[in-house]
């Protein structure tokens, strides 16, 4: 039998810490689509109903992410959060 492989260090990607965005509760129940959107770049994100669930990086001047989630309890224009220096 093999010996399991061992994490050594030195072959890993150094990890950049950045804000990150979790989908994780869907009004329609368990089942629904999750997602992890990185803000690296955003300044704007938009929220709201759509056919599917999906995020996408859109350029209007600034970063802006446009996350559309399938849920009926959900307007089509939710929610917006806008970067404040390093906050949101």
């Amino acid at each position: 039998m093999e010996r399991t492989r061992s994490f050594d260090g030195e072959s890993a990607r150094p990890r950049v810490a950045c804000h990150v965005l979790h989908l994780s509760l869907v009004a329609g129940g368990p089942g629904g689509t999750v997602g992890r959107f990185p803000l690296t770049g955003i300044d704007e994100v938009r929220i709201g109903r759509g056919d599917r669930t999906e995020g996408a990086r859109v350029s209007e001047g600034h970063g802006v992410l446009d996350i559309r989630i399938v849920d009926a309890w959900m307007s089509g224009k939710h929610a917006q959060l806008s970067r404040h220096g390093q906050t949101w």
